[in-house]
């Protein structure tokens, strides 16, 4: 059975999760908690990221789009694909998922993750409210009103 080291607070780790989902595929999860690491887990992927998919055949895969595209790849094709359409939506939809995952990741996921989380059960330092206050203003730029950011007005991808 194929095994999934991730971290439920990870974006990238939800991300692979919903694909797996969508997909219908199981897979036993292994959670790793970021500040802990492990041996076994840094000889699956040295960057210690999650997350990292194992394949029943021991073949390690690490990073959100890297899984998802090997999944797409090499799942069964007649099941709903993940990425449809033409060459052009399939690029604008690899484009909407690095943004999200890199851009909201870097500038509020991980800051935010760092400050109320890690260094709460890490001992690793005290909070810093200008990390969290700059972490929630940069939120907004992810979310409604500017959600045509996100996908263009209905029927531009054709």
């Amino acid at each position: 059975m194929r095994v999934l080291h991730h971290y439920q607070l990870s974006a990238s780790s939800r991300f692979i999760r919903l694909v797996l989902a969508e997909r219908g595929l199981m897979v036993l999860p292994k959670l790793e908690i970021p500040w802990q690491r492990s041996e076994d887990f840094l000889t699956l992927n040295p960057a210690g990221d999650v997350p990292v998919l194992v394949t029943e055949d021991g073949l390690a895969i690490s990073g959100g789009m890297v899984i998802a595209e090997f999944i797409e790849e090499t799942e069964d094709s007649s099941q709903h694909n993940l990425l449809w359409g033409e060459a052009p939506a399939r690029a604008e939809i690899r484009r909407l998922v690095h943004w999200f995952e890199y851009k909201f990741s870097r500038e509020v996921g991980a800051p935010l993750l760092s400050e109320r989380v890690i260094k709460r059960f890490s001992g690793e330092g005290t909070t810093s409210s200008v990390v969290m206050r700059a972490a929630m203003s940069r939120r907004k730029t992810f979310s409604p009103p500017r959600r045509y950011w996100f996908a263009p007005p209905h029927g531009r991808w054709r």
